[in-house]
């Protein structure tokens, strides 16, 4: 059985994007790939454009072995979604691995001090459950090598896992594993670099028959190979051809900078007609583009006239306007990144100001289909502050519920402390992250600042819940009398509501009167206060606290017993 993971899991990024006509399969590159499949650890390392996603692409479509795959972005940075997606892109190909890892990772409280324990489980299901040699591969993983947990958890995995996995970290950079060099001695380690990937002249050579029906003799091959380096970008973008026998440029090679932006202007958008042209820079915005996204987010923003979405949807991919297919049922494309980059750039000295407006309205777009990660990077981002307070202050409890409650702290983190002392709801829920992460006492200060301002507005709600959150705090700092005044309030605020939300806080209250009088000695007095709250949970539906509750429940009736 499947079990939902701590983040919800976009398909687009855990599933290999699909192999298109035009990729060349590079059968040398193939072959050392294969051949390194005995090592634990492979890097793939070379700047932008010169096929490392294409040759992996090809490798999953070759492979023998299965593959899980994985396309990281800047969102990754938050370690606690990018172990989340990394375990649910195992579980896309082992259906039967996930549940003890997302269990643990539901319920840590740090990162950066449970880390060792997160590898080891996480090591140890691999081991227990998948019985077979399988490659894990990181795609672009230069979005998440500088941050510090990620680095320690990369490092450990790689040398706890068993020898029957094996990681691929495609990289424009070398990545940084602190014991590469213990890697290496006990040659664990293999790799290719920009020398191995760049086009030889028999690939150009193969790659124009392929694509373009023309046949170049070895030395027209070689003459390309040395005009633009082996730089595969550079071939496919200077769009070379034959002039009288002869092979010309269209425009000059180069890596970066002016001449390739020249070149996309020239040769693919003023080639475009203004429809085209509207969809290229305005869906360079989207990480993935699919037609509903368009209607949601752009119609409204161009009301003078209607867009056929879907036939330019249609038309990017099938013209190979730079369009990666991602997932399965070709509802979604990405840019190529270089092509993205321009085109963003574009957008930017044309229309600067339909920017905010479309991030806005693709921040709305997420916020609705609860993909909260992206909506909270662009409103951070654009600045959009009191959106960004808004969907901290309607998620944060959610957070703490579902065991998100180390990317609330950096969430929480990362506002300025004026906000956070002028916003009680932002202080209760930080409140809640530090007693939860083990510094109760700042926990306390924190919610008590936050009761006193519900009290004064008589938000009783927001006071229910702040309540609650400091009971369990008293309860783990020992002092339970306190812990019950909480507690009491708690049940008297809330009690005979029909709200859901309250139901829940009367529920958690009843709960945590329950575990003190427990502590207390009080057992016959806590066990008709777990069974009642049991009782309202499973009402609600409740199926996050319902396994805790039923464990708390068993526990009381073996004392009893």
């Amino acid at each position: 059985m499947r079990i939902e993971t701590v983040f919800p899991i976009s398909k687009t990024k855990i599933i290999a994007p699909r192999r298109r006509a035009e990729i060349v399969t590079r059968h040398r590159l193939i072959e050392n790939i294969h051949s390194l499949l005995n090592k634990k650890l492979i890097l793939i390392s070379a700047p932008a454009g010169y096929g490392k996603t294409s040759l992996l692409i090809d490798m999953v479509d070759k492979s023998e072995i299965p593959i899980c795959w994985l396309s990281l972005d800047i969102l990754d940075q938050e370690p606690q979604r990018f172990l989340s997606y990394f375990i649910a892109c195992v579980q896309e190909r082992f259906p039967a691995f996930g549940a003890e890892s997302i269990s643990m990772l539901m319920n840590v409280i740090s990162i950066e001090k449970e880390n060792e324990r997160l590898v080891v489980a996480l090591t140890n299901e691999i081991y227990g459950t998948i019985h077979e040699h399988f490659a894990i591969v990181l795609d672009d993983y230069q979005f998440i090598d500088s941050v510090p947990e990620v680095r320690l958890f990369i490092n450990r995995f790689t040398q706890l896992v068993g020898e029957h996995c094996h990681l691929i970290l495609a990289s424009r950079l070398l990545p940084y594993l602190s014991d590469l060099h213990l890697l290496v001695a006990r040659d664990q380690v293999g790799g290719m670099s920009l020398e191995d990937l760049t086009f030889s002249s028999e690939e150009i050579r193969t790659l124009f028959a392929q694509n373009s029906a023309q046949f170049l003799s070895v030395d027209e091959a070689e003459e390309i190979a040395r005009k633009t380096d082996g730089w595969i970008t550079s071939i496919a973008l200077t769009g070379l051809s034959f002039v009288e026998g002869s092979i010309t440029q269209k425009s000059p090679a180069a890596k970066t900078g002016i001449e390739l932006y020249d070149y996309f202007t020239r040769e693919v958008l003023e080639r475009q007609n203004q429809n085209m042209r509207e969809f290229l820079l305005l869906t360079s915005l989207f990480d993935d583009v699919n037609i509903s996204q368009c209607i949601a987010v752009l119609d409204p923003l161009i009301p003078d006239r209607h867009l056929d979405w879907s036939s330019l949807f249609d038309t990017v991919q099938k013209n190979n306007l730079f369009a990666i297919p991602v997932g399965i049922d070709g509802m979604y494309f990405r840019y190529h990144h270089l092509f993205q980059e321009y085109l963003q750039t574009k957008l930017q000295e044309e229309k600067p100001q339909i920017i905010r407006d479309v991030m806005l309205k693709l921040a709305s777009y997420y916020f609705e289909r609860k993909d909260l990660e992206k909506a909270h990077h662009i409103y951070e981002n654009i600045g959009e502050q009191s959106a960004l307070i808004a969907l901290i202050e309607e998620t944060g409890t959610d957070f703490i519920l579902n065991g998100r409650i180390v990317t609330l702290g950096n969430w929480l983190e990362r506002l300025p402390i004026s906000v956070l002392q002028q916003n009680p709801r932002l202080l209760s829920l930080q409140g809640a992250v530090a007693y939860t992460q083990g510094d109760v006492q700042l926990g306390i200060s924190l919610l008590s600042q936050a009761e006193t301002e519900f009290r004064a507005r008589q938000d009783f709600q927001n006071l229910a819940g702040t309540l609650v959150r400091r009971a369990a705090a008293y309860r783990e700092l020992g002092d339970l009398s306190l812990a019950l005044n909480d507690a009491d309030e708690v049940i008297t605020l809330t009690l005979g509501s029909s709200k859901a939300d309250l139901q829940i806080m009367y529920a958690a209250a009843l709960r945590v009167k329950g575990l003190v009088l427990f502590r207390m000695g009080k057992t016959f007095d806590a066990l008709p206060l777990f069974e009642n709250s049991l009782q309202l949970l499973a009402s609600l539906n409740d199926e996050i606290h319902i396994p805790i509750l039923e464990m708390e429940l068993g526990a009381v009736n073996y004392t009893l017993a």
